[in-house]
């Protein structure tokens, strides 16, 4: 399945999490680990007094790891091919060439005097 513009993974879990402590966002992500484990989990809010998520979890069973980078690789490839700068091209025309002319020193060093 593709929403946007790359595929999804076979299993996807979307969640925000808020928390009084950096202890309350862990405990809110094992949750979620033991709920997937489970196969308790859709979509809803979840919390408590300090910690608290709203998630969204979904599952597509037709998404086979080689069809996920197939699909990867498509998107990829077609982002490059339509994004890849043009080659520059050699100027037509030559630039015009530089002749050196004699100089005489102003500050008397050098010469044949």
């Amino acid at each position: 399945m593709t929403t946007g513009k790359y595929p999804r993974r076979a299993h996807e879990l979307i969640c925000t999490i808020g928390a009084d402590s950096k202890e309350g966002i862990v405990h809110e992500l094992e949750e979620f680990a033991r709920r997937i484990a489970r196969d308790d989990i859709s979509h809803g809010c979840i919390g408590g007094s300090d910690c608290g998520a709203i998630y969204s979890y979904r599952h597509d069973p037709a998404m086979t790891h080689d069809a996920y980078f197939e699909q990867l690789n498509a998107q990829l490839e077609k982002e490059h091919a339509t994004s890849s700068p043009a080659v520059p091209q050699p100027a037509t025309t030559p630039a015009p060439s530089v002749t050196m002319l004699p100089t005489e020193r102003t500050d008397g060093a050098g010469g044949d005097s």
